[in-house]
């Protein structure tokens, strides 16, 4: 499965509509910081956590099926693909800011909150890549930990410090996830061994997916 931008504006659609909104109390950019956060925690959070987290306790499979709610959640599993297909091929996450309705503004403050929702899943895995890693990515870190706290309405910044970082965000968070990627999720950028080559095979059709979707292999990536 490959997902583009135009099933990111479906996704957004389908997040709106009121089988969804019944069940997630997230839009697009608040998704897209949680999934963000989801494939960059350092420990594989298997879709059993994250899904059932993201729809208040609430396992998906027991959810009354419909077309609707079929989609909502195979779109949801397909935007942490395109998240993931992005970071392996680009080496590098954009995060989907959302628009101030009825300006021309962007908002950051959704998708922080959603980042730190994610980070929440295993705060225990982040806090320890934060005490063993350099000040550079300790200072990312801290910087989502300092936007969410000014969205949150509960930063102890003065006024204009609170101003600079708000003014600042839309720049500062890419930057800090080129970061994050590096550290976080390591495993991208090594380089197999010519032995570790020979010992990769291609998973067969009835198998889980290697992506981490919970998808079955012919279901998910192996449409392709």
């Amino acid at each position: 499965m490959r997902f583009y931008k135009h099933d990111v504006e479906r996704l957004a659609q389908l997040l709106s509509s009121s089988d969804a909104t019944q069940r997630i109390d997230m839009k697009l950019s608040e998704l897209d910081g949680y999934l963000t956060a989801v494939f960059l925690c350092p420990e594989f959070v298997p879709p059993s956590s994250w899904l059932t987290d993201l729809f208040k306790g609430k396992v998906p499979e027991k959810f009354p099926r419909g077309k609707v709610a079929d989609l909502v959640v195979e779109n949801i599993v397909g935007h942490l693909e395109y998240i993931a297909d992005r970071a392996k091929t680009r080496q590098r996450l954009q995060p989907i800011f959302s628009n101030v309705e009825d300006t021309d503004q962007v908002s950051w403050q959704p998708w922080v909150q959603g980042f730190n929702r994610g980070v929440a899943l295993r705060k225990d895995v982040w806090e320890a890549l934060f005490d063993h890693s350099e000040e550079v990515t300790r200072s990312a870190l801290s910087l989502f930990l300092v936007l969410n706290e000014i969205a949150e309405g509960q930063s102890d910044f003065d006024d204009q410090l609170i101003h600079a970082f708000s003014e600042e965000a839309l720049d500062l968070i890419p930057n800090a996830l080129i970061e994050l990627l590096q550290q976080a999720r390591t495993d991208l950028f090594e380089q197999p061994t010519s032995r570790q080559k020979r010992q990769i095979k291609k998973p067969k059709r009835n198998d889980p997916c290697t992506c981490g979707s919970g998808y079955l292999y012919k279901q998910c990536c192996g449409k392709n």
